[in-house]
């Protein structure tokens, strides 16, 4: 067992063991994983890999909590602690988003927050609490009903409450976001519910519906649940290396330079793969690249997921899949993740969209549509095909997930790589009917918000009731031929034995019946069913004659509307066969003669039968009249109506010809301000790279901030000073610990930037360091006050400097005030700058008559003695040094002195400025010694 194992055992009663390859779980364990190891769990059994090497390899938190999503699914919880850097915070996404539950510890009880913190941004947890009540959540979590597998959302109501609830759920959700997810699959729907009700402490499914219909925060949240939003960087490397050799040769094929490459990424999530994708095509192009632009869509119902993507940064943790050559080119390093260069970014487009209602983008070389549709209905997926055949061009590629296909869509694409689910649009394949306007807002019937199959169909089993079987031979035996026709004489059913009346017509396959049915049928097939459609009840045409091959049938033929509400009448037209004649009529005549009968009778007959004839003939060509007559006019109100669309057409023709005029002209000013826009652009980009280099290269730490005290911008100085990382843009800065004690900072900036003033005052960082503040306002160009700029200046040698200049002031002060003899400083205008208290004390003076002075000027004039004039004006300048210059005069108050004076030039502290010191030993005394002993 490690040291870490023995540590983690003295703080708890349960077994603490070192992770063994193929350990299977126990309840009550605490398992520590070996050093330089990857952690994954497989049906229940932790399984050791060594670290791989190099990039990439030293996430172990992201591999386990990855595994554990797709081991446990909705089960699996996610917690992330104390921790430096990112390691986890990617994995804790994928168990929420396979309907796990995550929690975070709160980053200001954290010893090191960087895991806490990046968890927060990327995953957005379940819970964000302390370490104390996260294991009370855990004790709540581990005994919902729910986890127990107690309650289960399909059986709580057979009666079908279950679905009526779930509609009501669906229902609140369109209420508030527009969507509607009737059209996802139960099984999603399912879990993500559940995971709420875990959540929220709910064991049953309608105190959940009556705590969203409490809660309008829950409906978003739930909302949010129901997006899957899980991606990664080149998910599944081989498919984009399929990209290179498949897909990106065709798209390139005698492509003309200046065509854009147009590319769709539906349900996009974050932007990993539409950058992934752009990565891959601009490695394809290498320095052609240029010549091509790039038109990279990516789009998504999620507004967070979304302006994520826009932003292009990420944190470490999603770098595991990317090279580190990728990395070096293609993304710029930040403080805990890294973002995407401008070069990528200018590729790609996001926007929000519901690609199952609102129109697809269209003309596209490639549309990568992966891990979608698995989460949808068949209908909306059959609807989806149908679109994106419409926007891919001719021989366009759409690449979908590992788990999804065509399906029923397969006449319009063909596969062109089987493994990695890569297909090519049909050029020959007929149009799909696409209906743009989306999906119709309405909450369809239980069965079809549930997404179930319809029930099939029950075979009987061998062991028949001998009353149906009875019934079914009836039918087959006694029962006359039919068919079922629709308003359109197409064949919608066939019964019975209807060959002798109906075979499939030559040339291309059609299921018209006036095209199959029998020639000797075809005339009175036509009347009768006009007299249907006319008069609206049933008629019967009796002894038809329908010769097949050497023998004639004798037929009854009846049609019958068939009314169903809310639908057009249809038709029933029933074959009873009534005789079978061997041989021609010909033949029934020479044979009926032959047996003796009359020829008059023979005559009768045929008149009789001709007059059948005719009169059939007579109401077919009613019929054909009528039929005519209607047909002219309704083509004469059709052509009234073309006419009179033509004079609209013309009018609305001579309208386009002023508006095209109109439009020529707007084009040209437009294409001018496109012009003068990229010369603006082209400006904006040099400004935007010089202010960067400038405060990149800066050695000055500044914070800008907004009206609203949020932070726009810093320099890398103010990042490492203040400990800012990029996630703090946009933040209030009265939010953020700054590491400095500044009162009324947030009135400060106030002040700044509602009086138009600067503010500084001098403050002591965490380390004693001093620095000087300056708050200035922010000021646009057109001179308005958009925030104010906060510049840090260290300032710490400059009070260092200072301190050391007073102590050494007070220490000169100090020895000039203890010097017995009298002692004077002065400037170069022999200003008096410092004397000594032997000056005052011997000669009688106070600091207000002496310091600031003219030397010349002191006592009324009494220091103008030539000697000391000489002395000062012609001597020192020279000598830089005088000693034992004796001078004698007369003062007013004290009367004769004699002084011995010495004097020197001084340089201060290497200044230009130079200072005259001057010390006065006065003799007076001891010469009146000297006297008195002579």
């Amino acid at each position: 067992m490690s040291m870490l194992s023995t540590f983690v055992q003295k703080a708890t009663q349960m077994n603490v063991e070192e992770v063994k390859n193929g350990v299977i779980v126990e309840p009550n364990h605490v398992y520590i994983i070996p050093p330089n190891a990857i952690l994954e769990i497989f049906h229940g059994t932790l399984q050791l890999s060594p670290m791989p090497e190099p990039h990439g390899g030293g996430l172990p938190v992201n591999v386990f909590f990855q595994s554990l999503a797709r081991d446990q699914g909705n089960l699996a919880v996610g917690v992330i602690l104390s921790g430096t850097g990112s390691d986890g915070a990617h994995g804790l996404k994928e168990i929420k988003a396979d309907g796990g539950i995550t929690l975070v510890q709160k980053p200001e009880t954290a010893k090191f927050d960087g895991m806490p913190r990046a968890a927060i941004e990327l995953a957005t947890p379940d819970f964000t609490l302390t370490v104390e009540e996260i294991s009370q959540e855990l004790v709540h979590i581990a005994s919902h009903p729910i986890v127990r597998k107690l309650v289960v959302i399909e059986e709580e109501a057979p009666t079908q409450d279950v679905e009526q609830i779930l509609l009501k759920i669906f229902m609140l959700i369109r209420g508030v976001t527009k969507i509607d997810f009737s059209t996802y699959k139960y099984p999603t729907i399912s879990r993500r519910i559940k995971r709420r009700m875990v959540l929220h402490r709910v064991d049953t499914l309608a105190h959940y519906l009556t705590y969203l219909q409490q809660t309008p925060a829950e409906v978003k949240a739930l909302f949010e649940d129901l997006l899957i939003n899980v991606t990664d960087f080149f998910r599944d490397t081989e498919a984009f290396d399929s990209l290179k050799t498949r897909v990106f040769p065709s798209i390139m094929r005698d492509r003309v330079s200046g065509t854009p490459i147009r590319i769709w990424v539906p349900g996009c999530s974050t932007g990993e793969e539409v950058y992934s994708i752009a990565i891959s095509i601009l490695e394809y192009l290498g320095e052609s690249a240029s010549k091509y632009p790039i038109q990279i869509y990516g789009t998504d119902i999620c507004e967070s997921a979304i302006k994520i993507a826009r932003i292009g940064a990420y944190p470490e943790s999603a770098s595991s899949k990317i090279s580190t050559e990728r990395l070096e080119r293609f993304f710029r390093k930040e403080q805990g993740g890294f973002r995407v260069t401008k070069a990528v970014r200018d590729c790609c487009i996001f926007s929000i969209q519901d690609v199952t209602r609102q129109p697809p983008i269209n003309k596209l070389d490639l549309l990568s549509c992966r891990n979608v549709m698995i989460y949808l209905s068949q209908t909306i997926q059959k609807k989806l095909m149908d679109t994106f055949f419409y926007a891919l061009n001719d021989n366009g590629f759409l690449m979908l997930g590992s788990a999804e296909s065509v399906g029923t869509a397969a006449n319009l694409f063909a596969i062109v790589d089987k493994k990695f689910k890569i297909y090519m649009k049909k050029t020959a394949a007929g149009r799909p009917r696409i209906d743009l306007r989306g999906t119709p807002p309405y909450v369809p019937p239980a069965a079809v918000v549930l997404n179930r199959s319809p029930v099939p169909f029950i075979q009987p089993s061998k062991k028949t009731d001998p009353l149906v079987e009875a019934e079914r031979q009836v039918l087959d035996r006694f029962a006359p031929a039919w068919v079922l026709v629709s308003p359109s004489l197409d064949i919608m059913q066939f019964r019975g034995s209807t060959s002798p009346y109906i075979e499939p017509a030559r040339g291309q396959a059609t299921w018209s019946l006036m095209k199959m049915i029998h020639p000797d049928l075809s005339t009175d097939i036509r009347v009768l069913i006009h007299s249907v459609t006319k008069e609206g009840k049933v008629f019967r045409k009796n002894g038809i004659r329908v010769k097949t091959g050497t023998e004639t049938r004798i037929v009854d033929v009846q049609v019958s509307p068939v009314v169903s509400p809310g639908c057009e009448v249809h038709y029933l037209i029933l074959f009873s066969e009534i005789e079978k004649v061997q041989g021609n009529v010909v033949q029934e005549k020479q044979d009926a003669s032959k047996s003796g009968q009359n020829k008059i009778d023979v005559l009768m007959r045929e008149n009789g039968s001709l007059r059948d004839e005719l009169s059939i003939t007579q109401k077919s060509l009613q019929a054909i009249i009528e039929d005519q007559n209607a047909t002219n006019e309704e083509m004469q109100s059709a052509n009234e109506e073309v006419m009179s669309a033509n004079e609209e057409l013309q009018s609305t023709n001579e309208e386009l010809e002023t508006a095209k005029e109109e439009l020529q002209s707007t084009n040209e000013e437009l294409t001018t301000l496109n012009d003068e826009l990229s010369d603006r652009n082209n400006e904006l980009d040099h400004l935007s790279n010089d202010l960067l280099n400038l405060l990149g290269n800066a050695h000055v730490s500044i914070v800008m901030v907004g009206l609203d005290l949020r932070i726009k911008r810093f320099t890398p100085m103010a990042e490492q000073l203040l400990k800012l990382i990029p996630a703090d843009v946009g933040r209030s800065l009265t939010s953020i610990n700054l590491g400095f004690q500044i009162d009324d900072l947030e009135d400060k900036i106030s002040k700044v930037i509602n009086q138009f003033t600067t503010v500084e005052i001098e403050t002591q960082d965490r380390e004693g360091h001093w620095y000087s503040v300056r708050i200035r306002p922010y000021k646009t160009q057109d001179n308005r006050i958009d925030g104010a700029v906060i510049v840090f200046v260290n300032i710490d040698d400059g009070k260092t400097r200072e301190r050391l200049a007073k102590a050494a002031d007070a220490y000169s002060d100090g020895i000039i005030q203890t010097v017995r003899d009298p002692l004077v400083v002065l400037d170069e205008g022999l200003r008096v700058e410092r004397v000594n208290s032997a000056f005052y004390e011997i000669f009688k003076v106070n600091p207000a008559e002496t310091v600031g002075r003219l030397f010349y000027e002191l006592g009324n004039g009494q220091w103008d003695i030539p000697e000391l004039r000489d002395l000062l004006e012609n001597v020192l300048p020279k000598k830089q040094e005088v000693r034992d210059f004796a001078v004698s005069h007369r003062f007013e108050v004290v009367g004769q002195k004699t002084v011995v004076v010495h004097a020197r030039t001084l340089e201060w502290e290497g200044q230009k400025k130079l200072l005259i010191l001057i010390t006065l030993h006065d003799l007076t005394e001891y010469e009146k010694q000297k006297k008195t002993k002579t």
